[in-house]
């Protein structure tokens, strides 16, 4: 098997098995949701019921209409408070789950669309020559190796700064290299939505930047839904390089990702 052949066959599997991770992480937080609202509450209506009764907490918490020590209330008052208190902490909790699945989900594209990105460079490398225009090769470089030494040392150098991008800039070159006609897709019900996972990539980028972090997501909301189209992309570009390369998946490889 050549290195390009072991590499879209691993990249693929450590697909599989990243999402499959992921998506556990989220399910099992889901599946726990309603018992962890009732702890949450239950833990706040005891601390609300300590700062108005218990003896060593006097003082501690005023009243806000009269700004003496606040006195004592009945039960109903502090299983309110921690209602109240249990739903802005789950929301916000559910939030930062979101955010943190989205930042996986966006971690694991990204980088296999990079690998992707590296496959084509192996198999077909002057595909990239237009992308080096600009390249500038040192004069005694080209006394000691050939062109095609060369254009690899310069293919790795790209490959290097094509990492920092964006993933709409790795997408971007992968679709230069596969060149699909429009509208195809490998996948019956998929169709890529570049707007679409644009705001997936801003979304990533709000996030990180902490202007998201903690409140609902906006741009690219988290859901059953999204996060299964988000899964048919990472096939989609796995297709792309059967589509332009007729690579395909060896099953040696599928037991790495369970």
């Amino acid at each position: 098997m050549t290195e390009a052949e072991n590499l879209f066959n691993e990249t693929f599997a450590r697909w599989l098995k990243a999402v499959s991770i992921v998506s556990n992480f989220r399910n099992t937080f889901t599946a726990v949701a309603s018992r962890a609202n009732e702890h949450l509450a239950a833990t706040v209506t005891e601390l609300f019921r300590s700062l108005h009764e218990n003896p060593q907490l006097a003082g501690i918490l005023v009243d806000i209409k009269t700004g003496k020590p606040a006195a004592a209330k009945p039960a109903t008052a502090y299983q309110e408070f921690g209602r109240v208190g249990a739903q802005a902490i789950f929301e916000s909790s559910y939030a930062s789950l979101d955010a943190a699945v989205l930042v996986f989900y966006h971690s694991l594209l990204d980088a296999s669309v990079l690998d992707y990105c590296r496959v084509t460079m192996l198999l077909a490398p002057r595909d990239w020559e237009q992308d080096l225009k600009n390249a500038q090769v040192q004069l005694l470089e080209t006394q000691s190796k050939s062109y095609d030494q060369l254009l690899r040392t310069k293919l790795e150098e790209r490959l290097e700064r094509l990492e920092r991008e964006s993933l709409l800039t790795k997408v971007d070159r992968l679709f230069a290299r596969c060149n699909p006609p429009p509208g195809w897709s490998p996948m019956l019900g998929y169709v890529f939505d570049r707007v679409r996972v644009k705001r997936f990539d801003d979304q990533r980028r709000e996030i990180v930047h902490g202007k998201a972090l903690g409140k609902p997501l906006e741009l690219f909301q988290v859901a059953d839904e999204s996060l299964f189209y988000m899964q048919q992309t990472g096939m989609y570009f796995m297709g792309l390089l059967n589509f332009k390369f007729n690579l395909r998946i060896d099953p040696q490889y599928l037991p790495r990702a369970t």
